[in-house]
């Protein structure tokens, strides 16, 4: 639950420019091989409110995928409870306890550690050392790997398919636009295709919800992160139909936070057709100082 509704937190404090680029510069935060990541004293100095308390970036290395029993250390030998690595597998208990991956989990932790230091060292807001830029460009091109991975893993349902498998797919696919959201920034058309899949996968969902007699009405996450960037009228159409159903059955009121958002910004982005700059749901959250918990 920290982690996801962390993962909408946009609220966040800028520390000092000069702090985060004495931490990011230091010498050993990138080359040292006998530290996977930044020491967590370093890291906990610069670090602002939320998932930043307690993880931290990891300078991702090319790595087989292969499951692996054993658990990263921090640089202070402290045994590393928060998912850092997203190319450690270990989805088995996860899954049957919350119903989602831990590997989903852990990218979605990381791609928020990792938006959350390029939003501090928006070039343009603060003057940033573009050096910093680079030596984090290997760590979201890995990143970016793993996410694309994990979105391969779940093209398909399985004949059958239980409620929680089809969310698991919308899941999947809300996270592709998810991080290229939040790290990549690319432009919603890039986008469309991941919108649709989290759409369908949610239609089948509900399906499946009365096939198999459960009530859900499941997470709103994947509804908000498609809506985000749903560029057409049938795709918005759909997102509202399944957060009203959603919040029909259970009235909470995430959903309707989701809408409110969703709404205002589909508004300013409808304004702003043909423009090179559009809106996205980071900056409606900002604006109305708002922060959907989603989980």
């Amino acid at each position: 639950m920290r982690i996801i509704s962390e993962s909408t937190n946009v609220l966040h404090d800028a520390p000092l420019l000069s702090e985060l680029t004495g931490i990011l510069t230091a010498e050993n935060c990138f080359t040292q091989p006998s530290v996977d990541g930044l020491p967590l004293h370093s890291l906990q100095e610069a670090s602002c409110k939320g998932l930043d308390n307690f993880l931290y970036l990891v300078e991702y290395k090319a790595r087989p995928l292969i499951d692996t029993d054993t658990h990263q250390k921090t640089a202070e030998g402290q045994l590393d409870l928060h998912l850092t690595s997203p190319l450690v597998d270990r989805d088995g208990m996860c899954m049957q306890i919350y119903g989602v991956p831990e590997t989903w989990l852990r990218l979605v932790s990381q791609t928020t550690r990792l938006a959350n230091l390029l939003d501090k060292l928006n070039p343009e807001a603060l003057g940033a050392d573009f050096g910093i830029f680079t030596r984090l460009q290997a760590t979201s091109d890995t990143l970016e790997g793993a996410v694309c991975a994990f979105q391969e893993r779940f093209q398909q349902p399985a004949q059958g398919a239980s409620p929680h498998e089809h969310m698991v797919r919308a899941l999947s696919a809300a996270l592709v636009i998810f991080f290229y959201r939040r790290v990549k920034r690319i432009r919603p058309l890039m986008l469309q295709e991941s919108v649709t899949r989290v759409i369908t996968s949610l239609n089948a969902f509900d399906l499946a919800l009365q096939q198999h007699n459960v009530p859900g009405p499941g997470t709103a996450w994947p509804a908000f992160m498609a809506g985000a960037e749903a560029m057409y009228q049938p795709q918005r159409h759909a997102i509202i139909a399944w957060l009203d159903k959603a919040n029909l059955r259970s009235g909470w009121k995430g959903y309707t936070t989701s809408q409110r958002i969703l709404d205002e910004l589909w508004k300013r982005r409808d304004a702003l057709i043909g423009s090179q700059e559009l809106p996205t749901w980071v900056e409606v959250c900002r604006d109305l100082r708002c922060w959907p918990l989603l989980c």
